[in-house]
């Protein structure tokens, strides 16, 4: 099953629209401000 889930994932189609990735150093666990969003999956 897994390797089933990992085909379709490699052949996902997306975009990255901008975004602020900054990461903040001062926050545990850090992550970038905005996340990371995703646009126009198919």
């Amino acid at each position: 099953m897994p390797e089933a889930l990992a085909v379709r994932l490699a052949r996902m189609a997306y975009t990255v629209p901008g975004q602020n990735l900054t990461i903040p150093l001062d926050r545990v666990p850090t992550r970038p401000h905005s996340g990371v969003l995703l646009a126009g999956i198919r």
